[in-house]
C-alpha cells in the first residue's frame, strides 16, 4: 500500500472513533461517547507516529467542528423556542409559565436539547423575563451557568 492509501486508511479509522458519538437516526448527540472516541484516537496517533500526517493535523479540528455544530444547532433551536415566546408574550401580554403552554398555538411542537432530546430548561423570571438555556457539552445542568470555554457550564439563550 502507498503513502497515500495509508494515510486515507489511518484518517478514516481514526475519524471512526469521533463519529461514534454522532446520533444515529431520531437519536441525540453523545459527548461522552464522543470524548471516549477521541480519548483512543489520541493512543492510535501516538502508534501512528509520521505516517499520520492527516490525522495529526485535521482531527483535532474535527472534534472541535463536532462541538461548535452541536452548540450552533442548540442556539438554533433555542431561536425557534424564544420567537415562541415572544409571539406568546406579545398575544398575552407577558411570559408563560411554563414551555407547554406555547404548543400547540405558537409551536407544533417543543424543540429539544441536541443531545438526549430533553426540554430546554425555562425559567421565567417576570412577566417580562425569563432565563432559556440548556445543558452544554459536559451534560450537566449548571443553573445557567455562562462559561467562555464550550466544554463547560450552559448553553444560555441570548448569551
Amino acid at each position: 500500500m502507498g503513502w497515500v492509501q495509508n494515510e486515507r486508511a489511518n484518517y478514516a479509522r481514526a475519524f471512526q472513533l469521533i463519529l461514534e458519538g454522532l446520533p444515529a437516526r431520531g437519536g441525540g448527540l453523545d459527548p461522552a461517547a464522543m470524548e471516549r472516541g477521541y480519548a483512543r484516537l489520541e493512543e492510535v496517533k501516538k502508534g501512528l507516529g509520521w505516517q499520520s500526517t492527516m490525522v495529526q493535523i485535521a482531527l483535532p479540528m474535527a472534534h472541535q467542528a463536532c462541538q461548535k455544530v452541536a452548540r450552533e444547532q442548540e442556539r438554533l433551536n433555542q431561536c425557534v423556542m424564544a420567537l415562541a415566546l415572544e409571539r406568546a408574550r406579545e398575544a398575552k401580554g407577558s411570559y408563560p409559565e411554563s414551555l407547554d403552554e406555547l404548543v400547540p398555538s405558537f409551536l407544533a411542537q417543543k424543540p429539544a436539547d441536541v443531545f438526549e432530546g430533553k426540554p430546554m430548561v425555562y425559567r421565567r423570571n417576570s412577566a417580562s423575563s425569563y432565563v432559556l438555556y440548556s445543558p452544554g457539552w459536559n451534560q450537566k445542568d449548571d443553573e445557567g451557568t455562562i462559561t467562555s470555554d464550550i466544554t463547560t457550564g450552559d448553553w444560555v439563550w441570548g448569551q
